[in-house]
């Protein structure tokens, strides 16, 4: 990055690759120092970072040097970050970019902000772990497959400012069958990333009620889903994730996978329903 080799638009253009390229967030051209400093994208990110100095970044001379500045700025607590915290929100804007170019996700400023955040408390602390510990993990090993008879469940959430929500989840079944619906709406969700956690969570309850033994939950938070199955719940969510995991032991099987906003379009219907109907209900 230093030497300004990543495969960001101007270079593209500089060697010939492509005729024009522009950055994917707002269409300005696509430097190295705008992709990850200046385009209002990035800019949101670093000044919502728990870092105890803000840098201005408006203005980037020099990636080097500015990178090597980034690196010796101490996170504040809560956060719980010990190391630096730069490289891992330089990466989580580099993906996000690569997200949104080749697949069409777009991944929201703060939630590729908490996957910067967990991974680099997760670095971390592997770090500093000892050969008789062992990271917290959910009970179902990775690579397991969901027996056949799983019910998958979809969540979404639609959130806005105002702190009012809308839930809705789908259950299908083995053969993509739907087998019910359901939405709701709240109010005081203080954002979008706890609006998708309610859901979870209220989905996570409809199938304990209906006694189900094998779930698959489907969500299209990225960073929700990750939180869910490392056990690295943020602060704010804390309770929720705690109320899910616990809930979720009642299941002889249950999953947390992410899912593409194109396969979850049926249930985001359902989210913006229900918060139609709370914002125009007073």
């Amino acid at each position: 990055m230093a030497h300004d080799s990543l495969p960001v638009g101007e270079n593209l253009i500089r060697r010939r690759i492509v005729d024009s390229a522009v950055c994917p967030h707002y269409g300005a051209p696509e430097s190295t120092a705008h992709l990850f400093f200046s385009c209002p994208y990035a800019a949101g990110i670093w000044a919502r970072a728990p870092l105890a100095v803000c840098l201005n970044l408006n203005i980037v001379n020099s990636i080097g040097r500015t990178i090597t500045a980034l690196n010796k700025l101490n996170c504040l607590p809560p956060s719980g970050i010990t190391g630096p915290l730069a490289p891992w929100i330089l990466w989580a804007i580099w993906s996000a970019r690569n997200q949104l170019i080749f697949k069409k996700i777009s991944i929201p400023g703060y939630d590729s902000l908490t996957l910067a955040i967990i991974g680099a408390k997760e670095w971390h602390e592997a770090q500093g772990m000892t050969h008789g510990s062992a990271p917290p993990t959910r009970n179902q090993p990775c690579g397991i497959k969901p027996p056949p008879d799983t019910v998958t469940i979809h969540t979404d959430a639609a959130w806005m400012d105002s702190g009012q929500a809308g839930l809705g989840w789908i259950f299908t079944d083995s053969q993509n069958r739907t087998c019910s619906t359901g939405s709701m709406a709240c109010r005081h969700v203080r954002s979008p990333l706890m609006a998708e956690a309610l859901a979870t969570l209220t989905a996570v309850r409809v199938a304990t009620e209906s006694g189900l033994s094998n779930v698959l939950f489907a969500s299209d938070s990225l960073i929700l889903v990750k939180a869910l199955n490392l056990v690295l719940p943020s602060k704010e969510l804390h309770g929720i994730l705690h109320d899910i995991l616990e809930l979720s032991s009642n299941f002889s099987s249950c999953f947390f996978t992410f899912i593409s906003r194109e396969l979850n379009r049926r249930d985001d219907t359902l989210a913006k329903d229900a918060l139609f109907l709370v914002r125009n209900s007073g």
